[in-house]
């Protein structure tokens, strides 16, 4: 199957929902009874994948996080960077296919179809994501016999939407082993 009828089989999946008055896990749960099924969450999101719509996901967050300790700290930074990847191009943006804010609850709710990409498990992508962790700068060095300053510029371009947040649930594979930045942002929490 097309990534591009992936797309529409998710399209079709949330247009069946009434998204303006659900929250993020009602929505969750909805996709779910419709096949999807959790292939990652944080503090702020879950990630449905469909074996109907293969290569995507939809992600389905909420700015304001459930759980306390993080709620009076930080907000998800997630739609910032969606608007940050399109002022540039860069191999190391997530691929965001669609993108919406669907209702207010929660500091606000959206919904994202974007690239599926996988948890990084060779030994040189969990050094990069490591270094990155550590120091934005680490980015500047050579990784698999390729310099990647490129991700340095990209993450610094990026860092001007929110706080960067780079680890290893943000910064994940592509199915051709590229790195892939893809969810970078925080913002502070509101007062």
């Amino acid at each position: 199957m097309s990534v591009r009828k992936s797309i529409t089989a998710a399209k079709a999946a949330l247009a069946a929902i009434d998204t303006k008055t659900k929250s993020r896990d009602v929505i969750v749960k909805t996709l779910r009874a419709a096949g999807w099924s959790s292939v990652g969450s944080g503090a702020f999101a879950t990630c449905m994948a469909h074996k109907a719509a293969p290569g995507i996901v939809i992600k389905v967050g909420q700015v304001v996080s459930s759980k306390a300790w993080i709620k009076s700290r930080w907000q998800d930074g997630f739609m910032n960077y969606v608007e940050a990847t399109k002022t540039t191009q860069s191999r190391y943006a997530l691929k965001v296919y669609h993108s919406a804010w669907v209702n207010e609850l929660s500091g606000g709710t959206y919904v994202a179809i974007v690239e599926r990409c996988q948890k990084a498990k060779s030994k040189a992508h969990r050094e990069a994501i490591s270094g990155i962790d550590n120091a934005t700068a680490s980015w500047g060095t050579s990784w698999g016999g390729r310099a990647v300053c490129v991700g340095l510029n990209f993450l610094e371009h990026v860092a001007v939407y929110g706080t960067l947040d780079c680890h290893g649930k943000n910064v994940m594979v592509r199915a051709n082993g590229h790195l892939v930045i893809t969810d970078p942002l925080v913002l502070p929490a509101s007062r």
